[in-house]
């Protein structure tokens, strides 16, 4: 992903929808406020709900020189917010981030994954507690002359920061981190592109999942496995730390046949999150790169990696060309059926409410998914950048996720993030 000004693009207000649902409308309510772009969410011990907090930046933001750093706010600004017992919290603060002015296009903590229960033995991942990625978005040989050598990597939150009261919270001196992920990229990643890592979408292994190849010994719990948005990669991390490709994700044009022919412009694919299916296999969505609009805007694919698969051919489960899915930028699975977030469906001009969340209904082994005729859980939202089920049953939605670029015209930064719990009730009857 070489374009890092247009990912994240929204509005600043809210209007929401619901269709083809069946039975009444879902109960939409706003359980968290005030959140500097959030992105990803986590369920925690007890169902503490945390949020990963992309931040915004920092100041002063220097000039960018001709062919420089787009990025060039960089401070301290990122962090992790809770809601516990109806209490919202900021219990992690003075991650990285880098943005734009006043937060726009933030690159910060982007997803959030929980380590507890999956065994108590140390490890270099860390043994309980919560991982985190921070994002790039950039060539990572550019951290060090810059100063901003965390971004990039995989951090570690322990246990005694997450589960803190609310008068002992975290600022700076708790997190570590424990991965650099964007140094795979170091030299040129494994999609033949310049050396670019945005460390994105996550989770936690547990021991006999798709990627795990036996290495954890007793006493640990699985590795992690990354998403590199920009790197275009879906990578497993061990527990001695070990980065490895489970899959490559192409680039192509904006219309078939596939591969691109030489001198055709690209779209990168931009994978975004993963998550297990019902039937083990790991499944990837991507945003699609630029062009952003017009008729030439390419659809989101949806992809399957297995175990011991060809990295360099992962399965397109869901072509976007004939679902017309558009910039995803999450998922998960509620039984067999397919949860999406759509970032936009349209593009990304600044002026549409268009993000929306659908159902996609799945079935059989093998997984067999209707693409075509997605259900509507809920419309117009502003910049969706994540979903999570909770205990409750309920579907939780972080909304105005990502600070438009056109921000940074206006005068003040203001953290606009909110997460959105969706009581599905009778208007799912696959819930």
């Amino acid at each position: 992903m070489k374009h890092p000004s247009s990912i994240f693009v929204g509005t600043l207000t809210l209007a929401l929808s619901a269709s083809g649902l069946a039975g009444s409308d879902p109960v939409v309510t706003v359980v968290m406020d005030k959140l500097d772009d959030p992105r990803g969410l986590a369920f925690g011990p007890g169902g503490a709900l945390f949020v990963a907090e992309a931040g915004y930046g920092g100041a002063p933001c220097p000039p960018v020189a001709p062919g420089g750093v787009a990025l060039n706010c960089y401070g301290l600004t990122g962090a992790i917010s809770r809601l516990w017992h109806g209490r919202q919290d900021r219990v992690v603060s003075g991650l990285p981030s880098v943005s734009f002015r006043l937060g726009a296009s933030a690159r910060g903590p982007h997803d959030i994954a929980m380590r507890f229960g999956i065994g108590a033995g140390s490890s270099v991942l860390g043994a309980s507690g919560a991982h985190v990625t921070i994002g790039l978005e950039a060539d990572p040989a550019t951290r060090e002359p810059l100063n901003r050598p965390d971004l990039g990597k995989l951090f570690h939150i322990p246990p005694s920061a997450l589960l803190a009261p609310s008068a002992h919270l975290c600022d700076h001196d708790c997190w570590s981190p424990v991965v650099d992920i964007a140094a795979y990229e170091i030299g040129g990643g494994p999609d033949g592109g310049a050396p670019e890592s945005d460390p994105y979408g996550l989770l936690v292994e547990r021991r006999g999942g798709p990627g795990d190849d036996g290495d954890a010994e007793e006493g640990k719990s699985g590795g992690d496995v990354v998403i590199d948005a920009s790197g275009n990669s879906l990578l497993r991390v061990d527990e001695d730390g070990n980065i490895s490709l489970l899959a490559v994700f192409p680039s192509r044009t904006t219309t078939p046949p596939r591969p691109t022919p030489g001198g055709v412009a690209l779209t990168d694919s931009v994978p975004t999150s993963v998550v297990v299916g019902p039937d083990g296999a790991y499944y990837v969505g991507e945003l699609a790169g630029i062009p952003f609009v017009g008729t030439k805007r390419d659809k989101s694919n949806v992809y399957r990696v297995e175990a011991g698969q060809d990295p360099d051919h992962p399965t397109v489960f869901l072509d976007g060309h004939v679902t017309r899915f558009n910039a995803i930028i999450d998922m998960a699975f509620q039984g067999d059926d397919l949860y999406i977030v759509q970032h936009w469906t349209m593009a990304p001009d600044g002026t549409r409410k268009d993000g929306n969340v659908i159902r996609v209904a799945c079935g059989g082994r093998p997984l067999v998914c209707d693409g075509l005729h997605p259900t509507t859980v809920l419309g117009g939202l502003d910049g969706p950048t994540s979903l999570a089920f909770g205990p409750d049953g309920a579907l939780y939605v972080t909304n105005h996720g990502a600070s438009p670029a056109f921000a940074s015209a206006t005068s003040e930064h203001k953290p606009l993030g909110e997460v959105l719990r969706i009581d599905l009730g009778s208007a799912d009857d696959h819930g």
